[in-house]
């Protein structure tokens, strides 16, 4: 009995000693070393409604890159890009005369592509705003190009397929003819002149997934549709004898067409351009139209009209083609300079806007107050 007594006594002294020595080494010993506090974390970054930056006030050809962070501006004979979320502004260096570019933003990134006519000759350029550098761009082989386009002709306007990597070039020898034409730059293949049926070439656009391009007799008032195969189609809409193209979205695949009269429209028409969803097909006993121009491939024009099963939006109020906006996703925007608001004519929701409107990004409305110099972001509701 003795004996487990004894042995009992033993357990509870080790407890003991055992409890004091892990308190001790617990809160002195480990007590100067860093301790590791556990915290949740919440994120507290808030969706900016409005963001601005200054520019100068004489800004002008402003133009805003799809993702909205950043925009180049034309100022005293330079072209600069400012960054939206800082502020900060680098210029472009160019090595010709501003009057012989022609910018654009690309589609699928924050960069500009840069067209630098030299004489009769002009290169493609890349440039980055986060490294604020230009790059010449390299065909397949690893060498750079210079692409024939004569001494009179000049930049008007340029819009880029990224998925076919092709490159439409709107052309003139001044801003005011309406004498325009179409050139298709593939960067390793070539330039090549369009051989359109027609020259007085308005808006255009580019159908992407099918690189079809969608453009508009400015004089006649009339669309038309030519497929990478150069096959024309003139489009066509019961009941519309003035026809102003607003605008291609690839997400749906639509064309946007307005009813035009007295210079303004009502009416806005929309259809698919996809190849399978059109009915009517280009007949292989098309007329053939061609000026059989050196360097022109030959067009295939139908006088079968596209003419697919349209929706028609109507507008409350008469708007001019200048303040439509027809977004990458299919969203028809009207604008009132005027009262400072874009109006989404599917939702009805507006946003307002400070300045004079400039265009659009993904989820912004660009606008200049020329009064405080302020280029200003405004997030659409």
């Amino acid at each position: 009995m003795k004996k487990v007594r004894n042995v009992i006594i033993w357990v509870i002294v080790s407890v003991i000693v055992q409890t004091g020595i892990l308190y001790y080494f617990n809160n002195y010993y480990f007590g100067s070393t860093t301790k590791v506090v556990g915290k949740q974390i919440q994120n507290t970054t808030k969706k900016i409604n409005n963001i601005s930056v200054f520019i100068p006030k004489d800004a002008d050809q402003i133009k805003i890159s799809q993702s909205g962070k950043y925009a180049y501006y034309y100022s005293q004979n330079q072209y600069y890009v400012v960054n939206m979320l800082d502020g900060k502004i680098n210029k472009i260096d160019l090595d010709v005369s501003p009057t012989n570019v022609g910018l654009c933003w690309l589609i699928d990134r924050d960069a500009i592509m840069i067209l630098e006519k030299d004489g009769s000759q002009f290169q493609a350029y890349t440039y980055n705003p986060v490294t604020n550098s230009k790059d010449l761009n390299r065909d397949s082989n690893d060498e750079m190009q210079k692409y024939n386009l004569g001494y009179n002709l000049k930049f008007i306007d340029i819009k880029q397929n990224n998925i076919s990597t092709h490159t439409f070039i709107k052309v003139a020898t001044s801003k005011e003819s309406l004498r325009r034409y179409i050139y298709r730059l593939d960067i390793s293949n070539g330039l090549e002149q369009m051989d359109l049926p027609i020259h007085n070439i308005g808006d255009y656009y580019i159908f992407k997934p099918e690189d079809k391009l969608v453009y508009e007799d400015e004089v006649d008032k009339k669309v038309y549709i030519t497929d990478q195969n150069q096959e024309t189609q003139p489009v066509n809409i019961d009941g519309v004898d003035q026809c102003k193209l607003l605008g291609v979205d690839d997400t749906n695949g639509y064309v946007y067409i307005g009813k035009l009269e007295n210079g303004s429209i009502t009416t806005i028409y929309y259809a698919s351009l996809k190849s399978e969803d059109t009915t009517n097909s280009i007949s292989s006993n098309s007329n053939i139209k061609s000026n059989n121009s050196i360097g022109k491939k030959k067009t295939t024009y139908s006088n079968d009209s596209f003419n697919p099963s349209w929706s028609e939006l109507h507008l409350n109020e008469t708007v001019t083609p200048e303040n439509i906006y027809i977004s990458p996703y299919g969203d028809i925007y009207t604008i009132d300079n005027l009262k400072g608001f874009v109006k989404n004519e599917k939702t009805n929701k507006k946003t307002t806007f400070d300045g004079k409107y400039f265009g659009m990004s993904d989820d912004d409305v660009i606008s200049f107050n020329q009064d405080t110099g302020k280029l200003i972001e405004t997030k659409l509701n």
